[in-house]
């Protein structure tokens, strides 16, 4: 049971995300954008482009679709149950030294987040072949690096750990909600190897804010149900 999640206490997580962090760098050659522009590879240029094919928000699965101009467009299945699977942002992009200067250089980040880990990674081969065409399409070089901080993990809800802590919710009078979450935490590391556990809510509110808070009487059910998970 790994204390880590939003919301009242009573609450646990029984399935969490594969989260992966990418980093592009379009990579073309400078020119001085006044005398020379035409000898310059604009690597922003390159980069927009490829920011502009890369869905970001709640995505589904993987759609390719091939255009007759050879561009490569993603889109999220129809499906309204796989609405929310996976997530894609571009954090951040960042390129250039002067205004004056054809930019030889620009890099991009972002990151994948979804319940299946064969997804999150089947959009990362996507988002890779998106900045490879579009730099290719400008006389530029792309390179994606990429780390795995977190593998996808669902447990079964008749898992014995789900019943020990139902048990010890009932026995503290505790709403039980089972729920999922978006966000990585210690349980994904034992889940991925082997063992199971729920992510169990501690009454925290407006996290990773600075207005984020708890309040005394939920810190003494938190610390009520560790005793009775502990005891039973």
């Amino acid at each position: 049971y790994v204390f880590d999640l939003a919301g009242p206490v009573g609450g646990a997580a029984y399935q969490a995300p594969t989260i992966i962090s990418f980093t592009i760098r379009f990579c073309g050659r400078s020119a001085h954008a006044g005398f020379e522009p035409e000898n310059g590879i604009h690597a922003v240029k390159a980069a927009a482009l490829a920011v502009t094919r890369i869905p970001c928000g709640h995505v589904g699965s993987v759609l390719r679709e091939n255009s007759p101009g050879g561009n490569i467009s993603l889109q999220s299945s129809a499906g309204a149950e796989k609405a929310d699977s996976s997530a894609i942002n571009i954090g951040t992009i960042s390129g250039g030294t002067a205004d004056n200067i054809v930019p030889d250089a620009c890099t991009v980040s972002g990151e994948i987040r979804s319940y299946s880990d064969a997804e999150a990674h089947g959009w990362l081969k996507e988002i890779t072949t998106i900045a490879e065409q579009c730099a290719e399409n400008m006389g530029a070089s792309a390179e994606v690096r990429h780390t795995t901080h977190f593998h996808a993990y669902c447990t079964d809800l008749s898992h014995p750990v789900v019943k020990r802590f139902e048990s010890a919710c009932e026995q503290l009078k505790l709403p039980i909600n089972l729920c999922q979450t978006f966000g990585g935490s210690d349980n994904n590391h034992l889940a991925y190897h082997g063992i199971a556990g729920l992510v169990v809510a501690t009454a925290m509110n407006n996290c990773h804010s600075c207005e984020e808070y708890t309040t005394i009487d939920e810190l003494d059910r938190a610390a009520n149900l560790a005793l009775a998970l502990i005891l039973s």
